[in-house]
């Protein structure tokens, strides 16, 4: 097994023969890209193709509330998943998730990579410094906080965060593209929580999940009907966020953000996602334990997504190796030539996706909590590329009986890069916050 150009490649003959030309399209259809040998044929923009890219959001949407009838997606007046949504913790490689552009120059810019050139001498780039909302400057990589939380307004106990920077070999200067906030006391509002976990992606992926991490609570705040109708103001807010990012300097042409966050008020939660990074629920049934969704993946091989994607002129398939075989999960591309590449159906940015179906617009669980929830954990791809939702809820439920969430990030973050050595020649960036809520007893 092989890991080239952040795709995994089980054929060998792809390093045997020599690349195929990129066909050749019309300069003004669509965006030019390049095939590489050096990162086996995956795409990567041209500066051509980057100037061709218009900066303009093509997928706005006009904020709404959803509809109230059930959904098979975890939605607005859907019915909450009761049971393991995920993947087992083996996935075929045709399920395995990878970024999308590569460039050929410096090669997983996917995974968070930076040109040697741009790094000073003796700095360590992949610990990205960062801001709690206490606050307290944070610590970078590994970041974390476990606080005792207010008594009386709402089910939240403690609660705590880390975040790794992955592993490229052949790039030591990788960077931590992921992103995450823990609020309280959210918008001034006693009793409520605000977590989010990004993913970044592509080369500009640090920029665009920091940017998301500055952006979107502030929006999501400033809504006027936050405390009457949450729904629609994170709604409104994820919008914003979005459109910011089009306006902004940031090179979103192949570079992107997942987003998951959970607003608490009280006992309800509202889990508002885009993307495939996740949040999930802890529920104990006596000495059981069991494992709730409270969001769902956004992978181009939904049948709901996909109908999306190929009625806005776009392509749903698999990269093809250079005999035409299938590699790797299902990808979004433009319907007639080989890019973005995208392994997710909604992002934040990604303007090139964004032409041919993929938003920013949410989906929004709302759930009230009982007695049976007993933590959640929300986290990136990087956390369930091999752990499923039981075994996180496994991972995490000792610690729920120790009272240490800092624990149970550690661990794990720790068994989630453990699993990456087992399988891959890569580590994805990983992180996760755990929240545990209060006893019955205390509600």
């Amino acid at each position: 097994r092989r890991v080239h150009g952040g795709i995994r490649c089980l054929n060998k003959k792809m390093f045997r023969k020599p690349a195929k030309p990129a066909a050749t399209v019309p300069a003004a259809a669509v965006p030019k890209v390049i095939k590489s040998r050096a990162t086996s044929g995956v795409l990567s923009p041209t500066p051509a193709a980057k100037a061709a890219v218009q900066r303009k959001p093509s997928n706005t949407l006009t904020v709404k509330k959803p509809s109230a009838s059930p959904s098979k997606s975890p939605a607005r007046g859907g019915k909450p998943a009761e049971s393991v949504t995920s993947p087992g913790l083996l996935k075929s490689p045709s399920q395995r998730r990878r970024l999308s552009v590569v460039s050929s120059s410096t090669g997983f810019e996917a995974d968070g990579a930076i040109p040697p050139s741009l790094v000073p001498p003796g700095s360590d780039h992949h610990r990205r410094a960062s801001v709690n909302y206490f606050g307290t400057p944070g610590t970078g990589v590994g970041e974390e906080d476990a606080r005792l939380a207010d008594d009386c307004l709402h089910i939240i106990a403690r609660y705590a965060s880390k975040s790794k920077a992955g592993v490229v070999p052949m790039n030591p200067h990788k960077v931590n593209q992921d992103a995450h906030f823990e609020i309280e006391n959210f918008a001034q509002s006693p009793g409520q929580y605000f977590f989010c976990v990004m993913d970044g992606h592509g080369f500009q992926g640090q920029d665009v999940s920091g940017q998301v991490k500055r952006r979107l609570p502030i929006n999501v705040a400033a809504e006027g009907n936050l405390q009457s109708d949450p729904v629609t103001a994170l709604y409104s807010g994820f919008q914003k966020t979005n459109e910011e990012l089009f306006r902004s300097s940031i090179d979103i042409s192949f570079s992107g953000s997942t987003t998951v966050s959970c607003l608490i008020r009280g006992k309800k939660i509202y889990c508002a996602n885009v993307g495939d990074s996740r949040a999930i629920l802890g529920r104990k049934y006596g000495s059981n334990w069991e494992a709730v969704a409270l969001s769902e993946d956004h992978k181009p091989d939904r049948k709901d997504e996909e109908k999306r994607i190929l009625a806005s002129n776009g392509r749903v398939d698999s990269f093809r190796g250079m005999d035409g075989e299938p590699i790797g999960p299902l990808r979004v591309w433009l319907k007639n030539q080989d890019a973005p590449g995208l392994a997710m159906s909604r992002s934040m940015g990604d303007s090139v996706a964004a032409s041919v179906g993929v938003t920013a617009y949410p989906e929004i669980l709302e759930r009230e909590c009982d007695s049976h929830d007993k933590f959640m954990v929300i986290a990136s791809d990087g956390v369930w590329e091999f752990i499923s939702n039981q075994e996180a809820v496994n991972i995490v439920s000792p610690f729920y009986d120790r009272d240490d969430p800092q624990g149970a990030c550690d661990e794990l973050v720790r068994e989630s890069n453990y699993r990456w050595r087992q399988e891959e020649e890569v580590i994805d960036d990983t992180t996760c916050i755990v929240v545990f809520f209060k006893n019955a007893e205390k509600r």
